[in-house]
């Protein structure tokens, strides 16, 4: 699980992203914990936007910015795929 905090430009609060790799999205994989509430609020990347069943909390956050997040502890780099037969320097086939 990470956590990645940052200012809701809404309430001027500084609230955090949790995400949890190891869970889909839809399965609370993502959200934003804010003040007073033991509930993640749920992430709408493609609105910019979380908001909290629970308290009602609505702010923003960037959705590229949480995309980018989820993907690269998702989906860490792999490495680089051999290049084909023809292109290799070392001569091997």
């Amino acid at each position: 699980m990470s956590r990645h905090p940052f200012t809701d430009p809404i309430s001027g609060q500084t609230v955090t992203l949790v995400n949890r790799p190891d869970r889909w999205w839809w399965e609370g994989g993502v959200g934003v914990e804010h003040g007073g509430c033991n509930l993640l609020a749920d992430v709408f990347a493609d609105l910019d936007c979380f908001s909290c069943p629970v308290c009602g909390w609505n702010g923003r956050v960037g959705g590229a910015w949480v995309v980018d997040i989820v993907e690269a502890e998702t989906y860490p780099p792999t490495a680089e795929p051999e290049p084909p037969a023809d292109l290799r320097q070392d001569g091997r086939r």
